[in-house]
């Protein structure tokens, strides 16, 4: 099954430099070692970006978690 509504996908900037990106964040900071590694940091964040999206709408999904915001 491919992501619903694939087309519809966004990433929010704010999202990668302040989580993927960052060396600060508790819970980031192990996933920006790993995407800054691979040649991603704040000068770039639009490839990032694209990268991600790209292998959302090309992969088939593996696990559908439903989130409710209350």
């Amino acid at each position: 099954m491919k992501l619903p509504y694939q087309r519809n996908s966004i990433i929010k900037s704010e999202k990668l430099a302040n989580y993927l990106l960052s060396l600060t964040h508790q819970e980031g900071k192990s996933k920006a070692k790993f995407f800054r590694r691979i040649g991603y940091n704040e000068s770039n964040i639009t490839e990032l970006e694209q990268a991600l999206l790209k292998i959302g709408k090309s992969n088939a999904v593996k696990v559908v978690v439903k989130y409710h915001t209350s």
